[in-house]
């Protein structure tokens, strides 16, 4: 259909942090459909010459977050109800993607929330400082502000089930003080779910 896919692909022969910060800022933050292809000449000790490429986006990523713009992207702060087994399959089946969101929810969030009980969004703007995400504290922000919607899209309740936090805004960007749920009218323990995904390896 026409108009109805665009995208946004930047060609060249690399991109700087600040830029592949951008693309990653718009693409996770706000759907903005944006990749980057970089391209390198090569010539092989035969004398053959080969133009290799790169995205900044993995492609399958970007599939999947085709996928998701299709559908009205939609906001929640309800947490799930899946039965343990599920939700952990779930849970597990979400951080082990390529997205860099994803990835921060298992490698930053959801080990701080099992260390220290609450965590702040300004907790975890100094975490990712901390591990080399970025040295900017306006980009850091934005990091959380990624990770905030990405926690309260509609689609990602089971996030929500094992994750609480302080509502904010449509976007995602007041939500504060994340923390594992604890609920007691469920039997399920959270942190122990929690625990178990974070032990498998990421394949």
């Amino acid at each position: 259909t026409i108009n109805d896919a665009q995208r946004i692909v930047l060609v060249g022969t690399g991109a700087d942090e600040t830029l592949e910060s951008m693309i990653e800022w718009l693409s996770d933050g706000f759907g903005v459909p944006i990749n980057a292809a970089l391209f390198k000449y090569i010539m092989t000790s035969s004398g053959d010459e080969l133009l290799a490429s790169t995205m900044v986006i993995p492609e399958e990523v970007t599939r999947q977050q085709t996928q998701r713009r299709r559908k009205k992207i939609e906001m929640s702060d309800e947490p799930g109800k899946y039965e343990e087994a599920e939700l952990e399959e779930k849970l597990r089946e979400y951080l082990q993607t390529a997205g860099k969101s994803a990835r921060r929810i298992r490698e930053v969030v959801l080990p701080m929330c099992l260390e220290e009980g609450v965590v702040t969004r300004e907790m975890i703007k100094n975490k990712l400082v901390e591990l080399g995400e970025t040295d900017d504290d306006g980009q850091a922000g934005r990091y959380v502000g990624t990770i905030s919607r990405e926690v309260a899209l509609k689609g990602n309740d089971f996030l929500r089930q094992v994750i609480d936090y302080d509502a904010g805004d449509y976007y995602g960007y007041g939500r504060d003080n994340y923390c594992i749920r604890q609920d007691p009218e469920v039997d399920t323990d959270y942190r122990a779910v929690v625990q178990r995904v974070l032990e498998t390896p990421v394949e």
